[in-house]
């Protein structure tokens, strides 16, 4: 009996830390989906290179994303689950895209739409992150968390 009441007592202690270090599930959220964005935007980007026709991904504000084979309203095949590659981003929790944002790739890779742009995702807790998407090289980046309001470094602050 001692011996599950400190394991409870520790699973406890662990669990604060991870939230006092996370900040809340929100900003857990924000990262899965954005890691999520980040590999389908990749996955449309060799669906171009290895089919050799345009594959893009279309993300729509406050809604979800269409990974799409040549036009938007043609959603690409989950190779895994075999189903349409049409996103809903509530199922992450309580997050949205904060903008509009559509990003295509031609066969070489290279982004002929969206190319220099990003899609931000946001919690209600004020989480956030962007996916961004170089201009030239079709490289797909996520910038630093954002902590809601109370980080204070150069990057956040001057991005405010």
């Amino acid at each position: 009996m001692i011996e599950l009441v400190l394991v409870m007592g520790m699973l406890v202690v662990i669990a604060a830390l991870f939230i006092s270090y996370t900040g809340d599930i929100g900003n857990v959220s924000v990262d899965s989906l954005s890691r999520k964005i980040q590999s389908d935007i990749r996955f449309a980007q060799q669906m171009a290179t290895s089919k050799g026709s345009p594959h893009g991904v279309k993300f729509t504000q406050g809604g979800g994303y269409t990974v799409y084979d040549g036009i938007p309203s043609n959603p690409a095949i989950d190779p895994f689950e075999k189903n349409l590659m049409v996103e809903n981003v509530s199922d992450f929790g309580s997050i949205a895209l904060a903008n509009n944002f559509q990003v295509e790739f031609n066969k070489l890779g290279k982004p002929t739409m969206g190319g220099g742009g990003n899609i931000e995702v946001l919690a209600d807790s004020g989480a956030r992150r962007r996916i961004y998407v170089i201009e030239n090289t079709g490289a797909v980046l996520i910038d630093i968390l954002d902590y809601g309001t109370s980080c204070s470094c150069r990057m956040c602050v001057e991005d405010r």
